[in-house]
Protein backbone atom coordinates (compact mmCIF):
# COMPACT_ATOMS: atom_id res chain seq x y z
CA UNK A 1 0.00 0.00 0.00
CA UNK A 2 1.26 3.57 -0.76
CA UNK A 3 2.30 5.58 1.82
CA UNK A 4 -0.22 8.48 1.81
CA UNK A 5 3.26 11.25 2.10
CA UNK A 6 4.18 10.08 -1.69
CA UNK A 7 4.12 12.54 -4.06
CA UNK A 8 1.35 12.44 -6.29
CA UNK A 9 1.85 11.18 -9.86
CA UNK A 10 0.11 14.47 -11.18
CA UNK A 11 -1.85 17.34 -10.51
CA UNK A 12 -4.41 17.97 -12.59
CA UNK A 13 -6.65 21.45 -12.78
CA UNK A 14 -9.84 19.46 -11.85
CA UNK A 15 -10.34 17.02 -9.54
CA UNK A 16 -9.89 13.35 -10.14
CA UNK A 17 -12.12 10.02 -9.18
CA UNK A 18 -10.64 6.72 -8.80
CA UNK A 19 -13.05 3.75 -9.22
CA UNK A 20 -12.30 0.48 -7.66
CA UNK A 21 -14.45 -2.86 -7.57
CA UNK A 22 -14.36 -6.52 -7.60
CA UNK A 23 -13.32 -8.24 -11.43
CA UNK A 24 -17.21 -8.36 -12.84
CA UNK A 25 -18.68 -5.67 -10.21
CA UNK A 26 -19.37 -3.24 -12.88
CA UNK A 27 -16.75 -0.62 -12.04
CA UNK A 28 -15.98 0.05 -15.57
CA UNK A 29 -19.39 1.20 -16.63
CA UNK A 30 -19.70 3.64 -13.33
CA UNK A 31 -16.75 4.91 -14.57
CA UNK A 32 -17.75 5.41 -17.67
CA UNK A 33 -21.17 6.81 -16.24
CA UNK A 34 -19.63 9.52 -14.22
CA UNK A 35 -17.12 10.68 -17.06
CA UNK A 36 -19.97 11.11 -18.93
CA UNK A 37 -21.63 13.76 -16.54
CA UNK A 38 -18.36 15.30 -16.00
CA UNK A 39 -17.43 16.13 -19.93
CA UNK A 40 -15.27 13.80 -20.18
CA UNK A 41 -13.89 10.26 -20.97
CA UNK A 42 -12.93 7.53 -18.37
CA UNK A 43 -9.49 6.90 -18.68
CA UNK A 44 -8.80 3.25 -18.47
CA UNK A 45 -5.52 1.80 -17.19
CA UNK A 46 -6.10 -1.93 -17.87
CA UNK A 47 -6.63 -0.96 -21.77
CA UNK A 48 -2.95 1.01 -21.20
CA UNK A 49 -1.70 -2.40 -20.03
CA UNK A 50 -2.83 -3.96 -23.01
CA UNK A 51 -0.83 -1.25 -25.43
CA UNK A 52 1.82 -1.94 -22.94
CA UNK A 53 2.39 -5.77 -24.42
CA UNK A 54 2.19 -3.77 -27.81
CA UNK A 55 5.67 -1.72 -27.40
CA UNK A 56 8.70 -3.27 -29.18
CA UNK A 57 10.85 -2.72 -25.98
CA UNK A 58 8.76 -4.07 -23.60
CA UNK A 59 7.37 -6.78 -25.25
CA UNK A 60 10.81 -7.95 -26.47
CA UNK A 61 11.67 -7.89 -22.95
CA UNK A 62 8.61 -9.89 -21.10
CA UNK A 63 9.02 -12.41 -24.14
CA UNK A 64 12.81 -12.83 -22.80
CA UNK A 65 11.92 -13.03 -19.35
CA UNK A 66 8.26 -15.33 -19.53
CA UNK A 67 7.96 -17.08 -23.00
CA UNK A 68 11.58 -17.10 -24.95
CA UNK A 69 10.49 -20.30 -26.29
CA UNK A 70 7.24 -19.04 -27.53
CA UNK A 71 5.19 -20.36 -24.68
CA UNK A 72 3.33 -17.09 -24.20
CA UNK A 73 2.75 -16.29 -27.83
CA UNK A 74 -0.24 -16.61 -30.11
CA UNK A 75 -1.10 -17.62 -33.11
CA UNK A 76 -0.73 -13.75 -34.61
CA UNK A 77 2.72 -13.63 -33.62
CA UNK A 78 1.77 -11.03 -30.63
CA UNK A 79 2.19 -12.22 -26.82
CA UNK A 80 -1.30 -13.91 -26.09
CA UNK A 81 -2.69 -12.16 -22.83
CA UNK A 82 -4.46 -15.01 -21.78
CA UNK A 83 -1.08 -17.56 -21.50
CA UNK A 84 0.92 -14.30 -20.01
CA UNK A 85 -2.11 -14.12 -17.07
CA UNK A 86 -2.20 -17.74 -16.61
CA UNK A 87 1.68 -17.82 -15.71
CA UNK A 88 2.07 -14.91 -13.59
CA UNK A 89 -1.19 -15.21 -11.90
CA UNK A 90 -0.22 -18.62 -10.34
CA UNK A 91 2.71 -17.31 -9.05
CA UNK A 92 3.18 -13.90 -7.03
CA UNK A 93 6.92 -13.20 -7.87
CA UNK A 94 6.41 -13.67 -11.63
CA UNK A 95 3.86 -10.90 -11.38
CA UNK A 96 6.11 -8.53 -9.47
CA UNK A 97 8.61 -9.16 -12.40
CA UNK A 98 6.39 -8.68 -15.07
CA UNK A 99 4.71 -5.42 -13.11
CA UNK A 100 8.36 -4.19 -12.83
CA UNK A 101 8.89 -4.16 -16.53
CA UNK A 102 5.24 -2.74 -17.69
CA UNK A 103 3.77 -0.04 -14.67
CA UNK A 104 6.35 2.41 -15.36
CA UNK A 105 5.14 2.79 -18.97
CA UNK A 106 1.39 1.76 -18.14
CA UNK A 107 1.89 4.78 -15.40
CA UNK A 108 3.22 7.41 -17.48
CA UNK A 109 0.79 7.11 -20.47
CA UNK A 110 -2.23 6.72 -17.62
CA UNK A 111 -0.91 9.97 -16.59
CA UNK A 112 -0.50 11.67 -20.33
CA UNK A 113 -4.19 10.49 -20.67
CA UNK A 114 -5.92 11.82 -17.39
CA UNK A 115 -3.77 15.49 -18.75
CA UNK A 116 -5.62 14.93 -22.15
CA UNK A 117 -8.85 14.36 -20.35
CA UNK A 118 -8.17 17.42 -17.73
CA UNK A 119 -7.68 19.99 -20.64
CA UNK A 120 -11.01 18.77 -22.80
CA UNK A 121 -12.73 22.47 -22.68
CA UNK A 122 -15.50 22.13 -19.56
CA UNK A 123 -13.95 18.80 -17.92
CA UNK A 124 -15.32 18.83 -14.77
CA UNK A 125 -13.27 15.86 -13.69
CA UNK A 126 -11.63 13.12 -14.82
CA UNK A 127 -12.46 9.09 -13.54
CA UNK A 128 -9.58 6.71 -13.64
CA UNK A 129 -10.48 3.06 -13.79
CA UNK A 130 -7.82 0.33 -12.86
CA UNK A 131 -7.70 -2.94 -11.19
CA UNK A 132 -4.93 -2.47 -9.62
CA UNK A 133 -5.45 1.37 -8.30
CA UNK A 134 -4.62 1.21 -5.38
CA UNK A 135 -2.05 -1.85 -5.00
CA UNK A 136 -0.04 0.76 -8.35
CA UNK A 137 0.18 3.50 -5.48
CA UNK A 138 -2.49 6.09 -6.78
CA UNK A 139 -4.26 6.53 -3.84
CA UNK A 140 -2.17 9.94 -2.66
CA UNK A 141 -3.03 11.15 -6.35
CA UNK A 142 -7.06 11.08 -6.21
CA UNK A 143 -9.44 13.43 -4.74
CA UNK A 144 -12.00 10.82 -4.09
CA UNK A 145 -12.10 6.60 -4.07
CA UNK A 146 -15.56 5.11 -4.91
CA UNK A 147 -15.72 1.24 -4.04
CA UNK A 148 -18.37 -0.70 -6.78
CA UNK A 149 -19.87 -3.36 -4.82
CA UNK A 150 -22.38 -6.30 -6.56
CA UNK A 151 -22.80 -9.73 -5.10
CA UNK A 152 -20.51 -12.66 -5.95
CA UNK A 153 -22.71 -14.41 -7.82
CA UNK A 154 -23.59 -11.29 -9.76
CA UNK A 155 -19.83 -10.73 -10.63
CA UNK A 156 -19.52 -15.07 -11.35
CA UNK A 157 -21.91 -14.38 -13.74
CA UNK A 158 -20.77 -11.30 -15.51
CA UNK A 159 -17.77 -12.79 -15.50
CA UNK A 160 -18.75 -16.09 -17.14
CA UNK A 161 -20.57 -14.90 -19.81
CA UNK A 162 -17.46 -12.90 -21.10
CA UNK A 163 -15.53 -14.88 -24.11
CA UNK A 164 -12.59 -17.33 -22.89
CA UNK A 165 -13.28 -16.30 -19.26
CA UNK A 166 -13.04 -19.35 -16.74
CA UNK A 167 -13.65 -19.20 -12.60
CA UNK A 168 -10.49 -20.21 -12.37
CA UNK A 169 -9.05 -17.07 -13.90
CA UNK A 170 -11.80 -14.89 -12.11
CA UNK A 171 -10.23 -16.60 -9.01
CA UNK A 172 -6.45 -16.24 -9.88
CA UNK A 173 -6.74 -12.55 -10.93
CA UNK A 174 -8.66 -11.88 -7.97
CA UNK A 175 -6.29 -13.21 -5.62
CA UNK A 176 -3.77 -11.44 -6.99
CA UNK A 177 -5.49 -8.12 -6.09
CA UNK A 178 -6.12 -5.97 -2.69
CA UNK A 179 -8.58 -7.88 -1.00
CA UNK A 180 -12.11 -6.36 -1.44
CA UNK A 181 -12.91 -5.59 2.14
CA UNK A 182 -9.57 -3.51 2.05
CA UNK A 183 -10.57 -1.98 -1.06
CA UNK A 184 -13.87 -1.10 0.38
CA UNK A 185 -12.08 0.44 3.97
CA UNK A 186 -9.74 2.42 1.44
CA UNK A 187 -12.77 4.02 -0.34
CA UNK A 188 -14.57 7.21 0.53
CA UNK A 189 -17.85 6.25 -1.04
CA UNK A 190 -19.80 2.98 -2.42
CA UNK A 191 -21.98 2.18 -5.14
CA UNK A 192 -24.07 -1.11 -5.15
CA UNK A 193 -24.79 -2.37 -8.68
CA UNK A 194 -26.47 -5.31 -7.67
CA UNK A 195 -29.79 -4.02 -9.53
CA UNK A 196 -30.65 -2.70 -12.63
CA UNK A 197 -28.75 0.91 -14.75
CA UNK A 198 -32.19 2.89 -13.45
CA UNK A 199 -30.85 2.31 -9.71
CA UNK A 200 -27.33 1.99 -10.94
CA UNK A 201 -27.76 5.92 -11.96
CA UNK A 202 -29.56 7.39 -8.92
CA UNK A 203 -26.31 6.20 -6.95
CA UNK A 204 -23.87 8.30 -9.42
CA UNK A 205 -26.00 11.14 -9.30
CA UNK A 206 -25.85 11.03 -5.83
CA UNK A 207 -22.07 10.90 -5.88
CA UNK A 208 -21.70 13.44 -8.14
CA UNK A 209 -23.91 15.92 -5.63
CA UNK A 210 -21.22 14.17 -2.70
CA UNK A 211 -18.71 15.85 -5.02
CA UNK A 212 -19.99 19.14 -4.84
CA UNK A 213 -20.62 18.92 -1.01
CA UNK A 214 -16.73 18.70 -0.48
CA UNK A 215 -16.53 21.31 -2.45
CA UNK A 216 -14.39 19.34 -5.66
CA UNK A 217 -16.81 20.41 -8.00
CA UNK A 218 -19.40 23.79 -7.93
CA UNK A 219 -22.58 22.41 -6.15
Amino acid sequence: MADPSVRPFVKLQVPLVGVVGGIGSGKSLVARMLAEAGATEAVDADLIGHEALRQPDLRAEVIRRFGPDGEIMGADGEIDRKKLGALVFADPVMLKKLQQITHPWIRRETVRALEREAGKPGARWVVLDASVLLESGWKPTLDRLIFVHAPDEARRARILSRPGWTEEMWKSREKAQLPLTEKRRLSDDEINNSTDLDALGKQVSYIIRVLGSHGLIPA
